[in-house]
């Protein structure tokens, strides 16, 4: 992957969706439909694959994802590919200095109010809220987005509110060289977060020529005339949704991934070299978007179990905004990175 946040995960990363198709477990259809728009956005963001594959991974799980990166990398084009990919009601909202909180309240309850419950069959699990510019909201906005992102059912931090609630799924993006502070502690609702990376040799190399043929066709992606992506329609999205959460997790597994998180609380009892990097360890939202996240990348790969390698490719995009160094790690240079890596090396595997 290009988003490489240690040497380990990075070796057990596929680069590119797997070929061929599911286990006899899953849902052939409702995968192969989710799988022709998520090849799709991978062939289109030459160098993203990472971020790509988290848009599928936070919309299957139902968890609130967050985007942070500079610039340039596809954050808000690959948002667009998917919605317009998805057969479901999706809403955009650009956060600017001199916004009026209770604009994007309004749209909060818009979405809400778009979740189709009570339509039959062809309802959508959540309705997605796009939330772009998170570095230019005020202490207000702040507010705003802090009350939109609690979710109906207490510590969880997964957005599979209970239906009939109005259910709203929040991806957001955020370019972290604008931003004055830290992230609020509060950003521990997002179950994720992503940080898209600039494209190697290979990839900025390919872009060039996309760029050119581009040019030459006069048409770009979502233009009239351009190749229409798949669609994905809400009976995949349930299925899906279903189907992540019969895999199965050994209890070995399990205990596995509950050593990760614990071992960011009392990290003494795991090994010596986890002392002293942390200010403190992370809350039990961690522990269930380990779980959902692997059970999600897994199905995404075809398979009808969670491996470890599964629960090791989450684990940044969980920890990454949810951790906080000591001081003494930063006048170190270490980054929370750094952390992930020597964490993921120091739990052992079962």
């Amino acid at each position: 992957m290009t988003e490489a946040t240690s040497s380990r995960s990075a070796a057990i990363v596929p680069a590119t969706p797997p070929a061929g198709g599911p286990q006899d477990d899953c849902t052939p259809a409702a995968w192969a439909e989710i799988d022709a728009l998520r090849r799709a956005m991978h062939s289109a963001f030459v160098g993203q694959q990472q971020m790509v594959e988290m848009l599928w991974v936070a919309l299957l799980s139902g968890g609130h994802l967050l985007i942070e990166g500079p610039p340039g990398l596809a954050k808000s084009s690959s948002l667009e590919l998917l919605a317009a990919g998805l057969e479901g009601p999706v809403r955009w909202q650009q956060v600017s200095p001199d916004m009026d909180p209770a604009r994007l309240l309004e749209q909060a309850d818009a979405t809400a109010a778009d979740d189709p419950d009570a339509a039959g069959t062809d309802r959508w699990p959540a309705s997605l809220l796009i939330i772009e510019g998170m570095e230019q909201a005020t202490a207000g906005v702040d507010l705003a987005i802090n009350r939109i992102l609690k979710p109906r059912r207490p510590n969880t931090g997964i957005g599979d509110q209970v239906p009939g609630t109005g259910a709203i799924l929040v991806m957001a993006t955020r370019n972290p060289s604008d931003a004055a502070a830290p992230l609020p502690s509060w950003f521990d609702s997002f179950a994720f977060c992503v940080q898209p990376r600039f494209p190697g040799y290979a990839a900025e190399r390919a872009i060039l020529r996309r760029s050119r043929q581009a040019f030459r066709t006069g048409l770009m992606p979502q233009q009239p005339g351009a190749p229409v992506p798949p669609r994905v329609g809400p009976a995949a999205i349930r299925a899906a949704r279903q189907q992540i959460l019969d895999l199965h997790l050994s209890p070995d597994l399990e205990g596995y991934l509950v050593h990760l998180v614990m071992a960011t609380r009392v990290p003494a009892t795991y090994h010596r070299d986890l002392v002293g990097w942390l200010g403190g360890g992370v809350s039990p939202r961690a522990t269930l978007a380990l779980e959902r996240g692997a059970r999600a990348k897994a199905w995404l790969d075809g398979r009808d179990y969670v491996a470890p390698e599964d629960i090791q490719w989450i684990a940044p995009a969980v920890l990454r905004h949810r951790i906080r160094l000591t001081d003494a790690a930063t006048a170190d240079g270490r980054t929370p990175d750094d952390y992930i890596a020597n964490w993921l090396a120091r739990v052992p595997i079962p």
